[in-house]
């Protein structure tokens, strides 16, 4: 194959190479061809690949050289803020994908004075009640391939529903529904209408096995060990499973009557809006 060769401008040669960074445009063969420059190596780095060539997607997948970074997207791809105001945030992403409309909605409460071993054991009892109050309207939701999810953390719980866009909403209505009934309720100490209270010694007996059971492996353990290293935030499940020692309904109602009083929400959706 016959190689092309072109000759460098003298605006090139004249300019300082310290002058020469990412997004410097010039041109050959005087002003024939024109180029920008996408990256530039740091001192001592040596060549720097873009995105997509085709040479070095072969020495990556021969294991000698690693992947490129792929470029930023610009502003127009990235989330935008829509909603701000007190304690609610609100992101959205259009969908560009154009192909089945499938919608995705995130939410992550942050609830107040979660630093206790308790608090946070009934967080996870909490989403476990929750979670078990909708497991049939949760089941009939995902033959129609609408999931969604409901997990604690460190700092409180999140929730993901995703699905059909023109019906992701309504099964986000129903599991908020469950979810907000535990609020409000300063002064009651039973469980609200949506949980049976059947359950609620099934699934606290459910979350104890989960915490006995916890690090029974090696992999599992190291995982909980780095985790618990990363964040000290986070109480470990032996802490947790000492802190339920004697609870009962009432006074898991009174502890999330307390976590519940303040909370503030993130939110995500990404998909178009019906």
């Amino acid at each position: 194959e016959h190689e092309q060769w072109y000759t460098v401008d003298s605006n090139i040669v004249d300019t300082d190479a310290d002058a020469i960074d990412a997004g410097f445009e010039s041109s050959f063969d005087n002003g024939k061809v024109k180029f920008k420059v996408t990256a530039v190596p740091r001192e001592g780095e040596g060549i720097v690949f873009s995105y997509g060539d085709a040479d070095h997607d072969y020495d990556v997948e021969d294991g000698v050289a690693f992947p490129p970074i792929p470029p930023a997207s610009p502003e127009s791809r990235l989330p935008q803020l829509v909603y701000s105001k007190n304690s609610l945030k609100l992101w959205h992403m259009q969908d560009r994908r154009f192909k089945r409309p499938l919608a995705d909605l995130r939410l992550n409460f942050v609830c107040d004075g979660m630093n206790d071993a308790l608090k946070q054991a009934c967080m996870d009892l909490f989403c476990k009640l929750c979670a078990d109050a909708l497991a049939e309207t949760c089941y009939l939701a995902s033959v129609c391939e609408l999931g969604s999810s409901l997990y604690s953390n460190d700092t409180g719980f999140s929730i993901r529903v995703n699905g059909f866009d023109d019906k992701v909403m309504l099964l986000a209505k129903e599991v908020l529904d469950v979810v907000m009934s535990f609020r409000g309720r300063d002064g009651h100490t039973c469980l609200p209408s949506t949980i049976k209270d059947s359950r609620f010694d099934a699934c606290l007996e459910v979350l104890r096995r989960n915490y006995s059971n916890s690090g029974m492996d090696a992999s599992s353990f190291v995982t909980g060990l780095r985790l618990l290293c990363l964040k000290p935030s986070t109480k470990s499940s032996f802490s947790k499973l000492k802190a339920l020692e004697g609870i009962s309904s009432d006074k898991f109602v009174e502890c999330m009557n307390q976590v519940l009083q303040k909370i503030s929400v993130e939110a995500y959706y990404h998909g178009n809006v019906c």
